[in-house]
């Protein structure tokens, strides 16, 4: 019938502008650093704004705050919005880039109504992670991964430089990365004060793999 057929047109569109996102860096050359910036309170702990806007592609996390009073420490450029499957979104969310990375392995699989919105939003691309590579984090976690997580480690299968802000509270032997530092009192997850910590993530065996990746990436 007509709806079907609709149905099955914003399905094959949405389709089209979909690729991995080893695929993306593969077929974008040009892209030689990536500034990932997390949300932890560290990240207004020093003025790495220009070092994240020089970047060659900049992403974040779900609920982004860019405030100009802090557009020092957390820069202005978000290139790639990467939210977790839960994050709700429809035609009136505030969209921070024009390309969407969902942190689950194949958006097909939600409910359709899920990417229907995201395609509503009117994003050039939409990107997703690694099949096996999701299912091996979730293997060693048992647990699903982090977006933080599961961006920094498809991307260090890449040879792009990996430069991380705001990921204190994961990478625990950061320098400064203490629990008294003043900027603690404002969130125990969240820079910004408007997302607390998701209890579904294996915190303590995450942090544990990003500390396995000190010699491949740079923490800020």
């Amino acid at each position: 019938n007509k709806e079907f057929k609709q149905h099955t047109d914003k399905a094959k569109r949405f389709i089209k502008r979909t690729q991995s996102i080893t695929q993306f860096i593969k077929s974008n050359p040009s892209i030689k650093s990536v500034a990932i910036v997390g949300n932890a309170p560290n990240l207004l702990e020093e003025n790495n704004g220009e070092i994240i806007d020089g970047a060659d592609l900049v992403i974040r996390f779900n609920n982004i705050v860019i405030d100009e009073s802090n557009i020092e420490s957390t820069g202005r450029r978000t290139d790639i919005w990467m939210i977790n499957p839960g994050y709700k979104i429809d035609k009136s969310t505030k969209i921070p880039s024009k390309l969407i990375w969902v942190s689950s392995y194949y958006p097909y699989f939600k409910p359709n109504s899920y990417w229907h919105n995201i395609d509503l939003c009117g994003f050039q691309e939409h990107h997703y992670s690694d099949h096996d590579h999701w299912h091996e984090l979730v293997k060693r976690l048992n647990a699903p991964p982090s977006a933080g997580l599961l961006c920094v480690t498809n991307l260090a299968h890449t040879d792009c430089d990996l430069h991380l802000f705001g990921f204190s509270r994961l990478a625990s032997n950061k320098k400064n990365d203490t629990c008294d530092h003043p900027t603690r009192s404002k969130s125990d997850n969240h820079y910004g004060d408007n997302h607390r910590k998701s209890g579904r993530h294996n915190w303590p065996l995450e942090s544990e793999l990003l500390n396995e990746l000190q010699s491949r990436v740079t923490f800020y």
